[in-house]
């Protein structure tokens, strides 16, 4: 039997900010709650600090699409090794979140 270590370096989420919307953009940033907002998506450590946030992404928009657009997306696609070193090292999001190799989510079933 095998044992799988992990080390956990940070969990991300996602949080709505409310906002007055431009007329011209009333449904882009209409959210599932029905109020404007914009996203905001920030990683925090285990010292309880922001290491990443992104922030503007249209309320409309889920929080995989806003992920999937945001520049630690990018950095994680094109440096692995700077931010995950080792194999074992991961971020934690919820289930909102696509798996991939350095993040870890609820399984779904």
């Amino acid at each position: 039997m095998h044992c799988i270590v992990s080390t956990v370096v940070g969990a991300t989420d996602g949080c709505h900010i409310t906002m007055r919307t431009p007329c011209s953009h009333q449904d882009e940033y209409l959210n599932r709650k029905l109020q404007h907002s914009v996203n905001l998506l920030a990683v925090c450590s285990a010292e309880k600090t922001f290491t990443y946030v992104f922030v503007g992404f249209p309320g409309s928009a889920h929080d995989s699409r806003v992920l999937q657009h945001s520049g630690q997306t990018n950095e994680v696609d094109q440096e692995p090794n700077k931010l995950f070193p080792s194999p074992i090292y991961h971020i934690l999001e919820d289930s909102a979140f696509p798996l991939f190799d350095h993040v870890m989510v609820p399984f779904k079933y």
